[in-house]
């Protein structure tokens, strides 16, 4: 087959458009639909480099004796790195747990913007459908302020189903009305359309989010009332099924030779420290931290330090003490 120009390529080349003509070509470029994401081979004529672009900007180029980054660079990291692995199961149990993955703990419960008349919060993770005054129930303080209840796990989980299930003799619209928010390190993640009256004795249709994080909150946003219209949030079970995390993808960084830095150097909490500070290992990661030397001082003879001195003895000459 001949392209526009009569020729009938070389091996390994593929035939391109030009829009008007054919032309055949190596296939030295990968992109997207709109061209400005793309990988080429040969930008240049036989320059050997390989470029990565993105959104019309050149991010990386590597040759046979280079590698060139020009934007940030991240290697892992403790939230992108985690994922869910096992069988997810329910998370919490009121007592040691034999099947879930964490006990049930009081301090880790808040009430936003609610009083708890009757029922105890303990019972909504005992797999039991408490009735009357045995079912937890809290109302709203404030008017048009979010108010619910929620749980701070201690470990962090990717969260598969969740769901409550109303009290059994009766009230089915005072679980419904509010929505099921995922927090990660006190930043919401995910959060459910209002969840609807279940019907009597039954469970709230599950909210499946697949996301990872650490907390899990029912609200009613903004004040707003149950589905039965009043105050209150009443019901027997809040069921959490998740599954345990582990970290993928965070990996170490080996540099041969000489590293120039153009910019701030990053600890392992974000921070790029303030002047004077020294770069401080924690024993699994990096702090800056402020020196605990801030003199230096060349004695010749004795000299005495206080108990609040800072200063760096060095010993010139002769044969006097530091003391």
């Amino acid at each position: 087959m001949y392209d526009s120009s009569g020729s009938a390529g070389t091996v390994g080349q593929v035939l391109s458009t030009t829009g008007s003509e054919t032309n055949w070509v190596f296939n030295n470029r990968n992109s997207d639909n709109d061209g400005d994401t793309l990988i080429q081979l040969e930008k240049g004529t036989d320059d050997d480099t390989i470029r990565f672009d993105a959104a019309g900007n050149e991010i990386l180029t590597a040759n046979a004796s280079d590698t060139f980054i020009y934007n940030d660079l991240t290697i892992g990291s403790s939230s992108s790195g985690l994922t869910g692995v096992g069988t997810s199961e329910v998370i919490l149990t009121s007592a040691n747990p034999s099947t879930g993955f964490e006990a049930y703990n009081a301090a880790n419960v808040s009430t936003y913007n609610g009083n708890r008349t009757f029922g105890a919060i303990a019972d909504l993770f005992n797999s039991t459908f408490e009735t009357a005054a045995a079912a937890y129930n809290v109302r709203r303080i404030t008017s048009g302020v979010d108010w619910g209840v929620g749980y701070s796990f201690s470990n962090t989980y990717n969260f598969t189903s969740i769901r409550l299930h109303n009290r059994p003799d009766c009230c089915s619209g005072r679980v419904a009305g509010g929505e099921i928010r995922i927090y990660n390190a006190g930043t919401l993640v995910a959060s459910s359309t209002m969840v609807a009256d279940p019907g009597t004795n039954a469970w709230t249709t599950a909210y499946t989010p697949n996301v990872i994080g650490d907390e899990v909150r029912y609200i009613f946003p903004n004040g707003a009332n149950n589905t039965e219209g009043n105050d209150q949030l009443n019901f027997s079970e809040f069921e959490i099924i998740g599954q345990e995390t582990e970290t993928r993808g965070v990996q170490s960084l080996s540099i041969t030779g000489s590293t120039t830095l153009g910019g701030a150097l990053i600890d392992a909490s974000g921070d790029a420290g303030t002047a004077g500070q020294v770069l401080s290992s924690t024993g699994t990661s990096t702090n800056w931290v402020n020196a605990s030397v801030t003199n230096i001082r060349v004695v010749t003879g004795n000299y005495t330090l206080t108990g609040n001195d800072t200063t760096l003895i060095v010993k010139a000459t002769g044969s006097g003490e530091c003391k």
